[in-house]
């Protein structure tokens, strides 16, 4: 978290964040889950504040724009169509 120095120059908006992350829970629920050694834990434990952090201090990226649809063209006048060269 130190890599985001934006974030911890938030004052009490860094602290309100923390408060509202439950901790305890998210440590008893990767005990319970068997999936990482306890020496381990904290790794885990500090991405998974991150990416909550993340959430809560950056901006969701805009969305993406939607494809054009695909109209079809339609054959210069004049011109010959492929039926007609056959």
């Amino acid at each position: 978290m130190s890599s985001h120095r934006q974030w911890t120059e938030r004052g009490l908006a860094w602290i309100g964040a923390f408060d509202s992350i439950p901790l305890l829970a998210i440590v008893e629920t990767m005990r319970s889950l068997d999936l990482f050694k306890e020496s381990t834990l904290s790794h885990y434990l500090n991405m998974t504040l991150s990416n909550k952090l993340q959430r809560l201090f950056e901006p969701p990226p805009p969305p993406s724009k939607p494809k054009r649809a695909y109209k079809k063209r339609r054959p210069k006048a004049g011109g010959q169509t492929a039926a007609a060269i056959r």
